[in-house]
Formats: C-alpha cells, structure tokens, sequence
C-alpha cells in the first residue's frame, strides 16, 4: 500500500524584491544571481514587466534549473526607450 502524507502545501514566495531592483539598478548591466528559491515564471514577469519591484526600467532575466530549485538572474540595462523624464 502506498503511504500517505497528510500535510498542507507550502505557502507562496514573498520576498521583498525592491531591494534586489534598487542593487541592480546602481550597477546597470551587471548579471546578480538572486539568492533564494523563485518560481520558474519569475524571470519572465521581471522581462515583461510584470513584476512591480523591476517596472522603471529594462531588465533582463533568466530563470535556470539548478539542482535543487530554479535559480535567477537579473541585470538591468538602463531606462527604458522613450520614457519620459
């Protein structure tokens, strides 16, 4: 028979990213490995600007299977094209 483990599932992440964005932005073009556990979609919601903390700006992010969870890696490229001052 198969063995049941009765647990409730893990809560959300809920990281405060404005200081991760504000690092990124002092040193543009710099790649930072975010150090702890995100979900997979999390650097599509930073490249798309859907992620609020990285909205102000262009970021490039990549999210990378490790061994034990998803790993992130965020740089930022400077203000946007045509952003108004």
């Amino acid at each position: 028979m198969t063995q049941i483990n009765w647990q409730e599932p893990p809560t959300g992440y809920k990281y405060d990213w404005e200081p991760f964005a504000a690092a990124l932005k002092a040193h543009p073009g710099k790649w930072a490995l975010f150090d702890k556990e995100v979900n997979p979609n999390t650097g599509w919601r930073i490249r798309n600007g859907k992620h609020t903390a990285f909205q102000g700006g262009t970021f490039q992010a990549v999210t990378r299977k490790g061994k034990k969870q998803y790993l992130l890696y965020v740089r930022y490229m400077g203000e946007d094209e045509g952003q108004e001052q």
